[in-house]
């Protein structure tokens, strides 16, 4: 019972459960592991730690899953990847062993190896929304667009309002240059989504990459007021400046430039802009003010 009060994200009701089950059998170290995980399911990183250390020496697969799992929540990431390792060697078929090292792969900086972790846990449990979002995620950042478009549309199959694989899997289509397809996907999810800004923001896109100026700047104007950013200005510059209208193009820098005075991105687009119209001073400037605040 405490297991499918996990599997549905009850970890609260579970670690009740379970604590008040191992103060009377405080030696049940199958309950207690159990207990670790609804707590690291909740982030409660030291208390896991602190019954994971009660829990009788072991190699098994699955204690070592659930040590590679706390490692991780510890920040002791080469330490995790090694006991994940360890629960594949022993059971090479548990799909959750793979996409936990994966994650713990992306916590390291190692996509790569991470996108084959997700890879490994697809194949070995398909059905799984949860590893097919990683993998689509994964694959879109490595620019496996197929893999990635593959990978979204399952994960949709499941969960249709899922936002984030919608886009990606628009993205997919856009980089695999069915923009049209790309296109019909942005305009439905921007029609229907909460928060329809990434939808928008990712037409307006390609609208200008085809060229379509003016369908760029309507799909801009879409974005919700109280919505704008230094990005929607940035693009809307990008878009601006592509039709040659360089006054107006520099002005939503400048606003994208105060609003986000960290962001390297539209200084870059400024001088690029400076650039065009033969200004070499003033987008020397702009870069080099950046760099001497930053």
């Amino acid at each position: 019972y405490c297991r499918l009060l996990l599997a549905r994200g009850q970890t609260q009701q579970a670690r009740a459960l379970l604590a008040e089950s191992l103060e009377k059998a405080p030696h049940w170290a199958a309950g207690r592991a159990l207990l670790v995980e609804a707590l690291l399911g909740s982030g409660k990183v030291r208390e896991a730690r602190q019954h994971f250390d009660q829990l009788p020496p072991g190699a098994g697969h699955t204690l070592k899953l659930i040590e590679g799992r706390l490692l991780r929540a510890e920040g002791r990431f080469a330490e995790a990847a090694e006991a994940l390792r360890t629960a594949i060697a022993l059971a090479p078929r548990s799909a959750a062993a793979h996409f936990e090292l994966g994650i713990t792969y992306k916590a390291l900086g190692l996509p790569g190896e991470a996108r084959a972790c997700f890879e490994n846990a697809t194949r070995l449990s398909p059905d799984s929304t949860h590893f097919q979002r990683e993998l689509a995620n994964a694959a879109l950042a490595a620019g496996r667009f197929r893999q990635a478009l593959e990978a979204a549309t399952t994960a949709l199959a499941s969960k249709p309002d899922d936002q984030e694989m919608a886009l990606a899997r628009a993205r997919a289509l856009t980089a695999l240059g069915r923009q049209e397809e790309a296109a019909r996907e942005l305009e439905r999810q921007a029609a229907k989504a909460p928060d329809p800004k990434p939808f928008l923001l990712d037409l307006a896109a390609l609208h200008l990459s085809r060229g379509h100026h003016y369908d760029a700047l309507r799909a801009i104007a879409r974005v919700p007021r109280g919505e704008k950013s230094w990005r929607v200005h940035s693009l809307r510059a990008r878009v601006l400046g592509a039709m040659g209208h360089h006054r107006e193009a520099e002005k939503e820098l400048l606003k994208a430039c105060d609003l986000a005075p960290d962001q390297l991105l539209p200084r870059k687009l400024l001088a690029r802009l400076y650039r065009a119209q033969g200004l070499q001073d003033k987008a020397e400037r702009v870069l080099r003010h950046f760099v001497a605040t930053h």
